[in-house]
């Protein structure tokens, strides 16, 4: 089997370097992918940079890219500089073989630094004369990954590499701002995959969708009483669902913008 996330990456480092502007027409870029010329359209430009993107799908090494920016540096003192890749999103599939450690390594790599989360301390924790509730959660998952839907499929995605953990007394959210803890409370669980609990003291509900396989609704309360859900796999499910990945670092904060938004009612 092909590796493709190392071929991707390869596909990325080959890009570099080989668009070139075009002095007569900087509106257009041309370039090369798979043995054709393809022009690429200029979609910003400021002081130091010219951007040129592609917006649409397209296939180059063996390896769906979804998204790619070429960036024309500019100089006061000499001629525009050669186009370079500046970064790519791609999908990595779920059958690859280290899927689910390329998964880990993108949402938990910072993990391995923290103490488990039973032991790490915040200004929120530092009181040791509260009693902390213990719950039996059974066998329900433990870890659990965002969802994102793109061309009404769902996928894992780098652009939200959001982590939820149960342990006992906590409930660990790992976002990519940084990890924090709340109080797990309450927990009554159906079965499986239908359970409730109360995360700081609001409720909250994770249900299995009845229609697509491995995905799970989250339905929580914010404190001023409004009602969010996100679409979640555990664990165990990853192996069901391809990562939307990067390669290169955007601009600022450019990110990818074509997820879609989520009826849950149809879930």
């Amino acid at each position: 089997m092909k590796k493709l996330l190392a071929t991707a990456l390869l596909a990325c480092l080959c890009a570099l370097s080989l668009a070139q502007p075009d002095a007569k027409d900087l509106a257009l870029l041309r370039t090369t992918i798979n043995g054709r010329m393809v022009e690429v359209p200029r979609t910003h430009e400021n002081r130091s940079y010219i951007c040129y993107d592609i917006r649409e799908p397209f296939v180059e090494h063996d390896t769906t890219f979804l998204f790619r920016r070429y960036t024309v540096r500019k100089c006061d003192t000499c001629n525009l500089q050669k186009a370079r890749m500046e970064f790519s999103y791609y999908i990595s599939f779920a059958k690859e073989k280290n899927h689910l450690e390329h998964v880990r390594a993108m949402t938990l790599s910072n993990l391995d630094e923290q103490p488990p989360a039973d032991e790490q301390q915040s200004e929120e924790w530092v009181l040791d004369d509260i009693e902390i509730a213990s719950n039996d959660l059974k066998d329900i998952p433990r870890t659990w990954y965002q969802l994102v839907k793109y061309n009404d499929r769902y996928y894992l995605s780098c652009e939200r590499p959001a982590v939820i953990q149960f342990t006992e007394n906590y409930i660990v959210n790992h976002y990519s701002d940084g990890t924090w803890r709340s109080q797990l409370t309450d927990v009554k669980i159906k079965d499986k995959k239908n359970f409730s609990y109360k995360e700081d003291g609001l409720p909250c509900e994770i249900r299995a969708s009845k229609v697509v396989k491995g995905l799970y609704v989250l339905t929580s309360t914010t404190p001023n009483g409004n009602i969010v859900k996100e679409a979640l796999c555990p664990e165990e499910s990853v192996k069901y669902f391809d990562l939307i990945d990067r390669c290169g670092e955007p601009l600022g904060k450019m990110a990818f913008a074509g997820y879609q938004e989520i009826d849950f009612d149809k879930l």
